[in-house]
């Protein structure tokens, strides 16, 4: 339950400075990095893509666009990001934070691309998307690791699974493969047991 609160506090959190930095015309993307960073921390993909969908809706409906880009945006970041996390990325947890920010950045950029194909204008020039896809990848390859550590303070303090402590554990079992080792030892168990 504790989790559940932690993820919800955020997202609001990031919602609301993600609404004030927009009035502001700063477009920053911090709720899609913290949709990236709790999906890395939560098993159920469920869970995930409907904070992604809440989140995404009421950034849209509360900035008045008539197209949804920030849902779209957040489950295109959900969906890719348990490939850009996968367990096999990286035994260095700052590496992975800052392959996982990059990622996030190309994702981004491939989407601004296809909405201004789609025609929609967001952007001046073809000069425009390249320089704002370059600033993004850099800004977010060192951005979304300080993100990470700032989120895991908060969550070590209250007792949950960090970002770092995950991937520095990355050789450890995860949860399907432990029960995959205990489905083996009760089925050797009960065949030892039979004899």
């Amino acid at each position: 339950m504790t989790a559940f609160f932690f993820r919800f506090t955020v997202a609001v959190a990031l919602v609301a400075l993600e609404l004030f930095l927009g009035n502001w015309g700063v477009a920053l993307p911090l709720t899609a990095v913290a949709v990236i960073y709790f999906s890395w921390l939560t098993d159920s993909r469920l869970a995930i893509v409907l904070l992604a969908l809440i989140s995404g809706l009421a950034l849209d409906m509360a900035s008045g666009r008539s197209f949804p880009f920030s849902t779209v945006l957040l489950l295109l970041s959900c969906l890719a990001s348990r490939r850009l996390l996968s367990d096999d990325i990286s035994k260095n947890a700052l590496l992975s934070a800052t392959i996982c920010g990059g990622g996030f950045a190309i994702i981004e950029s491939i989407y601004w691309v296809m909405l201004e194909i789609a025609g929609f204008n967001i952007f001046q020039s073809i000069g425009d998307i390249v320089l704002s896809s370059l600033l993004s990848i850099f800004f977010w390859a060192l951005g979304f690791p300080i993100f990470a550590m700032l989120l895991d303070l908060v969550a070590e303090r209250i007792g949950l699974p960090t970002f770092f402590e995950k991937e520095e554990n990355s050789s450890a079992p995860t949860p399907r493969r432990h029960l995959r080792r205990i489905n083996r030892k009760t089925l050797k168990n009960r065949n030892g047991a039979g004899k």
